[in-house]
């Protein structure tokens, strides 16, 4: 996956382009097939470039859309087709259209509320330079990560908590709430991380940070889902199939070789069948399923 940071100095205090090099330093244990840095005035964001989709060969972030939004993600959507015939962009151009390109159409048309229009695994920072706002987001699973120390002076995001301990002044105080929450094991805080000011940005929300404030909100959760009523069992198994079918199917998008982690339980070994299948329908590499052993 990319790689994020960024840094947003609330007091309007320039951001550093040394600052923002030891931020993007911090994660280069991320592979990346390329790497920039963006900044102005208050604002500065780092990227590590990995190509996995068709689309990210063409991307370059951070990315901005001419009207004063800039974007820094680490993303991969799943309902591309849809969003563009939601935003009015013809099909035509798909195949150089990348996926931070779509996140930015799509908060310039529905604003905070894009992130309900957005389906797959993504962590993203968009600074609105007209509305002098930082956007974050993160998707419901949460598979990509989104750390964060909000100051009163400023707000530092990173994909790791070593971005975020890059920057000067961040405090690194032992956050005591934390480590007993691990000692007890059945008790779990998303936000919480063994820093007391540095946060984890919970899958299904959102935050928003200007000057004045610094607001966090839910826009899913599982209980987001309208009853499906069919006529019978067979109806039933084809809408699951078919459901199935299509998210194995978005998962299989890539450049490289796809490779499967197979536990040998009920759910691994129905996704790997299937992406096998889909591989072989397609023509394409050998699915490569990785499972662990452990002598008793």
């Amino acid at each position: 996956m990319s790689a994020i940071t960024g840094i947003y100095h609330r007091d309007g205090r320039p951001a550093s382009a040394d600052v923002l090099a030891r931020m993007v330093d911090a994660v280069a244990a991320w592979p990346s097939d390329r790497q920039s840095t963006w900044y102005d005035g208050p604002v500065g964001m780092g990227h590590r470039l990995l190509f996995n989709t068709p689309e990210s060969l063409h991307e370059r972030q951070p990315v901005s859309d001419g009207a004063g939004r800039t974007l820094t993600s680490a993303v991969r959507l799943d309902n591309r087709a849809e969003l563009m015939d939601e935003l009015g962009i013809p099909a035509s151009g798909a195949a150089q259209l990348t996926d931070p390109d779509l996140i930015l159409a799509a908060y310039a048309k529905w604003g905070e509320q894009c992130a309900d229009r957005l389906l797959g695994d993504y962590a993203f920072a968009l600074w609105d330079a007209p509305a002098r706002r930082l956007f974050c987001a993160r998707s419901p699973f949460g598979v990509m990560p989104f750390y964060y120390h909000a100051g009163a002076e400023v707000f530092v995001w990173g994909s790791s908590i070593d971005a975020v301990l890059a920057v000067p002044g961040v405090p690194r105080r032992l956050n005591e709430e934390k480590v007993a929450l691990a000692l007890v094991k059945e008790i779990r805080d998303d936000r919480l991380t063994f820093y007391a000011d540095i946060e984890r940005l919970p899958g299904g929300h959102c935050l928003s940070v200007s000057a004045e404030e610094v607001r966090m909100w839910r826009f899913w959760e599982l209980t987001d889902v309208s009853e499906l009523r069919l006529k019978s069992d067979a109806e039933y198994e084809e809408a699951f199939e078919d459901l199935f079918v299509r998210a194995v199917d978005a998962r299989l998008r890539s450049v490289h070789p796809i490779g499967a982690a197979f536990s040998g339980g009920l759910d691994s070994s129905a996704v790997c069948c299937v992406a096998a299948s889909r591989l072989a329908e397609a023509g394409r590499d050998q699915l490569i399923a990785a499972s662990a052993w452990f002598p008793r």
